[in-house]
């Protein structure tokens, strides 16, 4: 098939009656393939963007007017997405809200790159403004992606409550709370090891363990420490030397703390006083 493209001139004489066109035709059949492969193009980019989960994508132009919009966020907002094409931002947020958001639209317009977390109606959102380039480098269209990240807050917000949780533990805990790095320095250590030791934890932390082990620890104990570094090693025995210069045997039940790699980064020690 081929597409023709067609342009006619009519002619009128001196009384205004028309008597004779001239005309004149294109070949446009490759500018309509090329129609084509836009409309399916964009048709194949909004069914993407409708089945985004948990987010929202919108594309708008130098007038700030939503060209694509799509993600399931979309409607769980009470938007319709058809509605808010040929809209621009300040037409559809609150006042309030825009002039918090205005700055993002107009810096992601002019080449500018953000990332940042938002509240909007109790929800949190992790918000992407970003320019989107044309082949000539310059900047045609701004992109927005907003992600949900209401399950990641709710997540974080258990860790804080759990951790909170873990620390009243230790700190109250009978028995001596030391965590130390495989190099042998302090990360933490709760009251029991400070009254035990007769230190401040502020002369405890950032200090490497042996500074107070008791001057006449024999070698097998320190073998034994350096292997409770290494993770190989759940129990050990030291003479640790408190402040006043008193020595005192502590038993010491080693938990070696590894990071996602399985690498031994700390050792969470239970000491006891014996």
């Amino acid at each position: 098939m081929i597409w023709i493209g067609a342009k006619i001139w009519k002619v009128y004489d001196d009384e205004g009656k028309y008597y004779r066109a001239y005309g004149c035709n294109k070949n446009i059949t490759q500018q309509k393939i090329e129609e084509e492969k836009s409309k399916e193009v964009k048709l194949l980019f909004e069914l993407f963007l409708d089945q985004y989960p948990e987010s929202a994508v919108f594309i708008f132009d130098k007038d700030l007017k939503y060209q694509l919009v799509g993600g399931e966020e979309i409607s769980k907002a009470g938007y319709d997405k058809n509605l808010l094409i040929g809209k621009t931002p300040y037409q559809i947020l609150q006042k309030d809200r825009w002039e918090e958001l205005k700055k993002y639209y107009e810096g992601a317009i002019n080449g500018e790159t953000y990332q940042f977390r938002h509240e909007s109606d109790g929800k949190h959102y992790q918000l992407y403004f970003s320019p989107l380039m044309h082949e000539n480098g310059l900047v045609k269209y701004g992109l927005i992606v907003s992600f949900n990240i209401e399950k990641i807050v709710s997540l974080e917000r258990e860790s804080i409550k759990n951790l909170n949780y873990f620390k009243t533990i230790v700190e109250i805990a009978e028995a001596g709370i030391w965590e130390i790095d495989t190099n042998g320095y302090s990360l933490f250590v709760n009251d029991h090891i400070c009254n035990l030791l007769g230190y401040t934890s502020e002369e405890l932390l950032n200090k490497p363990a042996p500074a107070f082990f008791s001057k006449g620890l024999g070698i097998k104990s320190y073998r034994d420490f350096r292997e409770t570094l290494n993770g190989n090693r759940s129990h050990v025995e030291l003479e640790l030397l408190k402040k006043d210069g008193t020595p005192v045997w502590v038993s010491i039940s080693a938990k070696p703390l590894r990071d996602e790699n399985k690498n031994v980064k700390s050792i969470f020690g239970v000491i006891k006083n014996q």
